[in-house]
């Protein structure tokens, strides 16, 4: 059995944006499971580093990439849809980031009623810095 830190994200909306994020407690799971070959994971990893480099998470991303978190390996998926309960825009993100030290998923997921005010690619972009700025003030955070 191993164990991993669990960080979950507490997000209030307050004018553009206020954000906070906690660790919230440590799981004990299994060893993963294979779900495919290292090809297709190299290859959809690729993919995902593109959506936060050059795709859909570009703005989001802008200027991540110019400070400490040039270290850390990123990569994510968007995705938007109508949805009726609540009724709204529906706005998400599933991603990753990671270091040869830290590695960590995120997903995010925002309803906007009337106006987009903020994308949830955004939002995990904040919740990766805030992790990762902890970890880069306490430990050495190696290259890629």
């Amino acid at each position: 059995t191993t164990r991993k830190q669990y960080v979950r994200g507490n997000i209030e909306m307050k004018g553009d944006s206020a954000f906070s994020i906690q660790v919230t407690k440590t799981l004990a799971y299994d060893s993963p499971k294979v779900t495919m070959d290292r090809s297709t994971s190299h290859q959809l990893k690729t993919l995902m580093k593109e959506t936060v480099l050059r795709g859909t998470s570009r703005g989001s991303f802008r200027g991540f990439f110019k400070s400490n978190f040039a270290l850390l390996d990123v990569g994510g998926k968007t995705g938007s849809l109508t949805g009726y309960d609540p009724k709204g825009k529906y706005d998400w993100f599933v991603g990753y980031a990671g270091s040869s030290s830290h590695r960590i998923a995120v997903a995010a997921l925002t309803i906007h009623e009337k106006q987009w005010r903020v994308k949830s690619s955004y939002l995990a972009r904040r919740a990766i810095e805030s992790y990762y700025k902890e970890a880069f003030q306490n430990k050495n955070v190696a290259k890629r």
